[in-house]
């Protein structure tokens, strides 16, 4: 148990120093809580290292990530969507909550930015642009100015002011040094979409840069529900309802009937709109206002002028959007593949199933269940005299045999965090070329150049899964943003460098098969053909034959 909570420690140590490096780049002015929560990380760390008290600063390093880390990002998570969904309630009670985990100025932006969307809401503009203004003039990051800047183009998309936005978006283009970013340029969209200017909508949309953006994937499927609703691509948006549907970003009943309510509207269907706002509105929870304010605005903008929005084809522009839909999907399909991969999720299996009969004298304390754990590393572990002598098998078996739980653990995150996106980019046959290969080769570097007499472990089949990951994103200069692939390439850069430093301070640890192992998959991922035409086609927009969300068939 000691020498499991040991090997804990250094990843502790590692994640610490490696969060205080970023904090401390971004600024100690406005990370100065989250610099101390991470040096109080690195103290448990390096105190149990000193120490040699291993379990119990172990324990105490990562409840305190748990504490600092897991947690409130959950509660920012939540308030996040709860701004999404118009819900100041619930946006202001995450707010106040986080306060307790984001200490210095996070914890007093975040319920400032919860309490001016609530003003917008409400149509306290004034108020919510001076608790805006007020933080605009702050030093930030220049990811928390980014969204910043999108909750405030959120807030006037609440009250209705597109001319606004458009001049916002005007003064960005004329000023050299400013920059439109993506919530800017989509918020401008939204502007023409509602002016119905639908080509200039477009062109928007295409400037936002939505695949090389860092929203999550139901982030940017929603980005395009309101060009496909105001721009009458009714089979466009049914397909983004589908995707979406079952996910935790998934859009409400409501919300679906609204959308398509003014996607009837855009195709000149107006009786049609009205009873689906209609709808909508007997749905909409009495907590949420706003969208009861939103839903009643738009059935008396029908009633008042019910020839307001003329019928016009846009065609062009949605095939337009349609592909920049495609390229989004097409980054994500490689970069965070929601798919499980077969031959990841079968050898995963195998390898906790050989854990548990290589252990089962844990469980079963018989001698016979000891003999048979015996066994398994007697016959199974990379023992270098018997593979010098011909005994070749150990070169695979080696990878599914493990010392304990945290060994097992570690190496399972690692199979399914990088196996799941070698085996989309490769296909299931060259994923397993890549993982058997990959870990035969970390054996015979381990067999040829290190002084251990026994090794075990999927560690540098890992490692080569993660190197053709590497070669792979590196191939994908076509298919990926430049961006993206940039940002992908740095940081499993830095996970690598990461992992050597580990490698030099952590004892027990097979050196050269994590090197053998991460050579091999990245000349593989380098020399093996990814499957471009595959990741293109899965990326397409297929609109189907489907019931919508008003029980209409569409055909």
């Amino acid at each position: 148990m000691n020498s499991q909570a040991e090997l804990w420690l250094y990843p502790l140590i590692l994640v610490a120093a490696f969060s205080l490096i970023v904090y401390i780049r971004m600024g100690v002015s406005w990370t100065w809580g989250f610099c101390l929560q991470s040096l109080l990380m690195l103290s448990a760390g390096i105190g149990g290292l000193v120490t040699g008290q291993h379990v119990f600063c172990s324990s105490l390093g990562w409840a305190l990530f748990l504490l600092f880390v897991l947690v409130p990002r959950t509660i920012l998570s939540k308030l996040e969507r709860s701004l999404n969904q118009l819900d100041p309630q619930n946006a202001c009670a995450a707010a106040a909550k986080l306060r307790w985990f984001f200490w210095g100025p996070p914890g007093r932006y975040w319920p400032d930015l919860a309490e001016a969307m609530k003003d917008f809401l409400e149509g306290d503009t004034a108020n919510a642009e001076a608790l805006i203004e007020k933080w605009q003039k702050t030093t930030l990051p220049r990811q928390t100015r980014d969204g910043l800047s999108g909750y405030q183009m959120t807030g006037r998309i609440l009250v209705r002011d597109w001319p606004g936005i458009i001049a916002e978006l005007q003064r960005l283009k004329l000023d050299p040094a400013a920059k439109a970013t993506t919530s800017i340029a989509t918020a401008a969209c939204r502007a023409y979409l509602e002016l119905n200017r639908v080509p200039e909508a477009c062109l928007c949309l295409k400037a936002a840069n939505l695949p090389g953006s860092k929203m999550s994937e139901a982030g940017r499927e929603i980005s395009f529900v309101t060009f496909f609703s105001l721009s009458g691509a009714e089979a466009e948006l049914e397909s983004i309802f589908e995707k979406l549907t079952g996910s935790k970003d998934d859009l409400p009943q409501y919300a679906r009937l609204y959308w398509l309510a003014r996607c009837r509207a855009a195709q000149g269907k107006i009786a049609q709109c009205k009873e689906l706002l209609a709808k909508a509105l007997q749905l909409t929870p009495s907590s949420l206002k706003a969208w009861q304010k939103r839903i009643t605005y738009q059935l008396e903008r029908l009633t008042d002028a019910p020839d307001l929005i003329p019928h016009t084809d846009h065609s062009a522009e949605i095939e337009q959007a349609k592909a920049v839909l495609a390229q989004a999907r097409l980054v994500a399909n490689v970069i965070s593949p929601k798919r499980s991969g077969l031959a990841v999720i079968v050898i995963a299996a195998l390898i906790a199933a050989v854990y548990l009969v290589s252990h089962s004298f844990e469980f079963i304390q018989t001698p016979q269940a000891v003999e048979l754990s015996s066994w398994c590393l007697r016959w199974g572990g990379l023992y270098k005299p018997a593979v010098e002598h011909g005994e070749y098998w150990r070169l695979v078996t080696f990878q599914f045999l493990h010392a304990h739980i945290s060994h097992l653990a570690l190496n399972l995150v690692g199979l399914w965090w990088f196996g799941r996106m070698v085996e989309n980019l490769f296909g299931t046959r060259n994923f397993l070329v890549i993982w058997l290969l990959s870990g035969i080769m970390s054996g015979i570097s381990e067999v040829l150049w290190s002084q251990s007499l026994m090794s075990i472990g999927a560690s540098g089949s890992v490692m080569g899964v993660f190197g053709a990951a590497t070669g792979a994103i590196f191939r994908c200069k076509d298919l990926l943003p430049a961006n993206i692939r940039r940002n992908e390439l740095s940081w499993m850069f830095k996970l690598a460098l990461l992992q050597v430093i580990l490698d030099q301070i952590v004892p027990h640890v097979a050196v050269f098969a994590h090197l053998g192992g991460l050579v091999s998959g990245l000349i593989l991922g380098l020399l093996l053909p990814v499957r471009k035409d595959y990741l293109l086609a899965r990326a397409q927009l297929k609109p189907e034959v489907s019931v919508n969300a008003a029980g209409i068939s569409n055909s």
